[in-house]
């Protein structure tokens, strides 16, 4: 399996550069999510960042945890998410307050085709339930991995 995958660039839709320090948190990402088993065929992985140190990974997972609970689309949704997982891993490190002048990573990867070879990146956006749970915290800034190698921020 061929573990390399292009830099993302951001998408045209975007004003921003994904530059040295993204691309470095993205790749970070992209080795992790390569790695990962995936769940319900999705390998994502997410990191929480505070000034230019990862504070914490997080990775999507078949297990339950309350704080998923709180953000799922509903009682059923409890599996944790990339973005949860990360956030919830940062606060064991970092205040409430803190949290909010962070910056959270998102990258998915998935195969290019049935061949199951070459991975590439892949739609990364947050769920409706991530997107509560990143305002619960007051997370302003997030990049997420597109399809066709390019990177987006909410």
């Amino acid at each position: 399996m061929n573990n390399t995958i292009p830099y993302p660039r951001l998408a045209k839709t975007s004003s921003k550069v994904l530059a040295g320090k993204h691309t470095k948190y993205i790749n970070t990402l992209s080795k992790i999510a390569s790695d990962l088993s995936p769940v319900k065929s999705a390998r994502i992985a997410a990191c929480v960042v505070l000034q230019n140190d990862i504070v914490s990974f997080g990775a999507n997972e078949m297990k339950s945890h309350p704080f998923q609970a709180r953000y799922g689309k509903n009682r059923d949704a409890v599996f944790l998410h990339a973005e949860t997982s990360a956030i919830k891993n940062a606060l064991k490190y970092i205040s409430i307050k803190d949290i909010s002048r962070c910056t959270l990573y998102i990258c998915r990867v998935k195969y290019s085709d049935a061949s199951k070879t070459n991975l590439v990146f892949g739609t990364a956006k947050p769920c409706p339930g991530c997107f509560r749970c990143i305002n619960t915290f007051d997370i302003s800034k997030v990049y997420y991995t597109l399809d066709n190698q390019q990177c987006d921020m909410l």
